[in-house]
């Protein structure tokens, strides 16, 4: 499932300086069925079609955030860094425990910058959002006060799709 809103292409933007950060679901809700195999094939579909020149981040979250670049930079694009991102995702499982949606916005939007990079937000998720409000009221005050992009893409058969509606 996508988010409903027009503006659906992360790549559409007129700044060539782009920043795309992945956020994958790891939390305990991810090992039912297919969803954890989902968002890795979605993850490496969106990591293959990202723009030459672009910065970008994996963000893996459950009770805890873990940054695949291990700072808060991100990481340039190029064939080393996409086939890197695509070797260490394919070993992605649900083992991150519970699920805090709002820690790890909180950390993607105020604690990961690149100065002069607009940045786009792609959450990867079944949508079991927790602290659901807080977690609204702190994406729309990314959005108002540093433009930043957030996406949504939906997985599995229970997702939340009001949830992830609003979060987008």
């Amino acid at each position: 499932m996508e988010d409903d809103k027009p503006e659906a292409d992360l790549s559409s933007e007129t700044s060539d300086k782009q920043f795309f950060i992945f956020i994958v679901d790891r939390s305990g809700s991810m090992c039912g069925g297919t969803k954890m195999a989902q968002s890795i094939q979605a993850l490496h579909l969106f990591l293959q079609s990202l723009p030459r020149g672009c910065k970008f981040e994996i963000v893996s979250y459950g009770t805890r955030n873990e940054a695949m670049s291990k700072g808060t930079v991100g990481m340039d694009y190029n064939d080393n860094t996409l086939a890197r991102a695509k070797e260490i995702s394919a070993t992605f499982r649900a083992d991150f425990g519970g699920n805090n949606e709002y820690d790890v916005l909180n950390f993607c939007t105020y604690t990961i910058k690149q100065p002069g990079y607009q940045k786009k937000i792609l959450f990867l998720t079944d949508g079991q959002i927790e602290r659901h409000p807080e977690v609204i009221n702190l994406a729309k005050k990314a959005v108002a006060e540093l433009g930043v992009k957030i996406h949504a893409l939906g997985l599995g058969s229970d997702v939340s799709r009001h949830q992830l509606i609003e979060l987008a």
